[in-house]
């Protein structure tokens, strides 16, 4: 990728100990997927309340799906990577230390002095998240991986409910997995 993965070691150091207590057995996943990786990248637009989706590998959607905040205005996106058949978020393990997720774009985060990411984020993914309680962040990681870069924000000013929304914004996704996904049936 292009992209140094600045927040993925730490992602996976902090949850690593946690998880693997739990002694859970992980199935979905192997863990001698190639190094060989496909990736694929691409670029979009997006204006308040629309949804964004774009196919990748065999079997993988990635979204940026709405938020509406609790008076019904659309705020910003959050980030969504689904395998066909199913509805569970792959990157939803992603960790997010300064308390906010980097898988959720929000106007706020790009206000001045805001403790939130900003205009790059990354992310894990994996089919493996929803199968297994908890999946391993490790495994997560070695499976996919993505990078959001975000520019042309067009905040909207404070409206209803106090929250600042975005109008519109450009983006280019850059994602990674493994080219021996999926797995060969015997």
């Amino acid at each position: 990728m292009r992209r140094v993965w600045t927040l993925i070691t730490p992602i996976i150091l902090g949850l690593q100990g946690f998880l693997s207590t739990t002694g859970v057995a992980q199935t979905n996943v192997p863990d001698d997927w190639s190094t060989k990786r496909e990736t694929v990248v691409f670029q979009g637009e997006v204006v308040a309340g629309e949804r964004f989706s774009r196919r990748f590998g065999p079997d993988l959607t990635f979204e940026l799906r709405p938020i509406q905040n609790n008076w019904n205005v659309f705020v910003g996106w959050s980030v969504h990577i689904v395998q066909r058949g199913r509805t569970q978020n792959l990157a939803g393990l992603t960790n997010h230390w300064s308390g906010t997720s980097p898988v959720e774009i929000l106007g706020w985060h790009f206000l001045p002095g805001a403790s939130a990411p900003g205009e790059y984020r990354e992310f894990i993914f994996s089919p493996d998240v929803g199968r297994t309680a908890p999946a391993d962040p490790e495994r997560v990681a070695r499976f996919g991986q993505g990078g959001l870069s975000l520019w042309d924000i067009e905040l909207n000013p404070r409206g209803e409910g106090a929250e600042t929304a975005i109008g519109s914004m450009k983006f280019e996704m850059e994602l990674s997995w493994p080219a021996s996904y999926p797995p060969q049936q015997p």
